[in-house]
């Protein structure tokens, strides 16, 4: 059987930008951070690699791909540093992103001089490298055309198509902010059902809607597959392919509800 899905997302309500353990400071929102004058880099990057030294040291490469503010000159792909400590201020760069996803930063440096430089290894590479400070720097996901983090005061989601627009003077309409709920069983769609091929498309007719859990069970009560996480909208269907012609009961998990749907295959 193969899978395939147009959007797998993991998202958080109100989930911090960074983690901070044992480090106390007051974080500001994203777009207080480019009229900052501490701030000297925002960015949008890609997440390019991660890098375990061991001993607790950990790397992360981002290659940058938009500037929001650059006072400082950095290469194309910077690398960061971290190191965890209890009582310490680094940004866990463990949990950036996998590869290949989007993120957005603003790095707060104290004075003019750039955070410090720690090089666990005597690798010297040619990137700009940085040790941020939690307590400065801001980090924002991007999932599904949302960004999702520490945006602006009481805005932790907001679609990126119009979220540049509103840094420019911090406004971020709350009728624009996307609502995450949950699928309710009047608002699936699962199409084409009878389907003679084996692909089958999730869809909700709303605008933001978060999928906790699809299981597929054939109709002797097997399981076939499970898939964790994920989010649905118009625009990012699900697309399941099933292998098998027979009938199926789809399980769809959300806030501890269960929605159940038959699905036919007639290949």
């Amino acid at each position: 059987m193969k899978t395939k899905f147009f959007v797998i997302a993991v998202f958080a309500f109100f989930a911090r930008a960074i983690e901070l353990r044992g480090c106390s400071c007051e974080t500001l929102y994203f777009c207080e951070q480019l009229n900052h004058d501490s701030v000297k880099l925002a960015f949008k990057a890609i997440v390019v690699m991660q890098k375990d030294y061991g001993g607790n040291n950990f790397a992360a490469y981002l290659h940058i791909i938009h500037k929001y503010k650059a006072e400082i000159a950095v290469t194309d792909t910077i690398k960061f540093y971290g190191q965890w400590f209890e009582a310490g201020c680094d940004i866990d760069v463990r949990n950036l992103g996998l590869p290949g996803d989007t993120i957005l930063f603003s790095l707060g440096i104290y004075g003019n001089s750039p955070p410090n430089i720690f090089n666990p290894d005597s690798l010297q590479e040619n990137f700009s490298e940085f040790r941020p400070n939690g307590c400065t720097t801001v980090r924002l996901n991007i999932k599904s055309g949302v960004v999702q983090g520490w945006i602006a005061e009481g805005v932790f989601s907001y679609p990126l198509g119009l979220f540049e627009s509103g840094l420019e003077d911090c406004n971020f309409p709350q009728e624009e902010e996307p609502e995450y709920r949950c699928l309710s069983s009047e608002n699936i769609q699962v199409f084409p059902n009878p389907s003679t091929s084996g692909r089958i498309i999730l869809q909700s007719s709303h605008k933001y809607d978060s999928v906790h859990q699809v299981r597929i069970f054939s109709v002797d009560g097997r399981l076939i597959g499970a898939f964790s996480n994920l989010i649905g909208n118009p625009s990012n269907p699900i697309e399941i392919e099933l292998a098998n012609s027979g009938l199926y009961l789809l399980e769809i998990v959300c806030d501890n509800r269960r929605h159940y749907l038959k699905i036919v295959v007639n290949k």
